[in-house]
């Protein structure tokens, strides 16, 4: 099956469990993270974080369906 990356980038209120919600929906979805870069601006409270990931034979449309729920 065809393995398809896409590039994520997120930014938001700094909050606990951000990162384990994306990754959970990234795994759930039988992807595979490739690279990730995260930064809290503690000045803002601000989180940023950028994620290259693969996921098999899934388009667009399918990833944006099932938004996460907020952690």
């Amino acid at each position: 099956m065809e393995i398809r990356n896409y590039l994520l980038t997120l930014s938001c209120t700094n909050r606990p469990g951000i990162v384990a919600a994306v990754s959970k929906e990234i795994f759930d979805h039988q992807g595979d993270i490739l690279e990730a870069h995260q930064f809290d601006d503690r000045d803002t409270g601000q989180f940023f974080t950028r994620i290259l990931f693969g996921v098999p034979g899934r388009d667009l449309a399918t990833l944006r369906a099932r938004r996460p729920r907020k952690p």
